[in-house]
């Protein structure tokens, strides 16, 4: 199933979609993480940082999770309607509606700077149909290859995604290297426990011991959702009392 979907995203027909109203996309709004569902069994994520992106693509299982870029994809904005391409990267534009992606190639340009083919040539509209003074992006249209996906922002991979990564060396690897890219905020634990809550006040009998770090996902109310990466990875909330932020 995965292997058809990818060829449907570089080969599929564009198909044109104008936005009523919501906001220009730009490279600036599309930062973040991104999650598109393809059908009710395939998920597609979409992580953007400056003009770099990595695509993860999900399927049933964990078994069926992939990273689709090699090794990261580039993109930019390219609106000519007259036929030309760009041929340098000087020639992509930071915003616009028209998203090029270069994703297959064992580069996106050269050291010259001249281009990759792109692998797909996508129609853009964020926030459609909503007002335009609603400056937030929240969704995205991304049409490739026939009726546009729907890409909502998230705040982070669910757990199943991150599972399915990891057992694959050469995936697991790549995520880890584009992450090392982003300015992210984590936490250490201070105190000689730190108990594990399912939900805050719903206790479990797992915790962090003093002096171990996790990804910090959420903020609520005096509890952190923190990820930890150990032999498993594991969600969960934590006290505030109980950590100190560290970036």
């Amino acid at each position: 199933m995965i292997r058809i979907l990818l060829i449907l995203l570089c080969f599929g027909p564009i198909h044109l979609v104008f936005s009523q109203e919501g906001i220009k996309p730009s490279l600036g709004r599309l930062q973040g993480l991104w999650e598109g569902s393809y059908n009710e069994q395939v998920f597609g994520y979409l992580l953007v940082h400056d003009n770099q992106c990595l695509s993860i693509i999900s399927g049933e299982t964990e078994d069926d999770v992939s990273v689709f870029s090699r090794p990261f994809g580039y993109l930019g904005f390219w609106d000519d309607m007259g036929g030309q391409k760009p041929e340098k990267v000087s020639d992509l534009t930071n915003e616009g509606r028209k998203l090029l992606f270069f994703e297959f190639e064992g580069f996106s340009f050269d050291s010259e700077e001249n281009l990759a083919k792109p692998t797909r040539s996508c129609f853009i509209t964020m926030n459609e149909n909503e007002p335009s003074s609603d400056s937030i992006p929240r969704y995205f249209h991304l049409s490739c290859r026939g009726q546009p996906d729907i890409y909502s922002k998230i705040k982070y991979l669910p757990l199943s995604v991150l599972n399915g990564l990891r057992k694959n060396d050469v995936d697991w690897e790549k995520y880890e290297k584009f992450l090392s890219k982003i300015d992210s905020f984590s936490v250490r634990v201070v105190s000689e426990k730190a108990y594990i809550f399912s939900e805050p006040e719903v206790a479990t009998k797992m915790y962090l011991i003093k002096n171990d770090e996790a990804e910090l996902l959420e903020e609520r109310n005096g509890w952190i959702l923190v990820r930890y990466f150990g032999k498993k990875i594991i969600d969960g909330w934590v006290k505030k009392s109980d950590l100190i932020t560290i970036q």
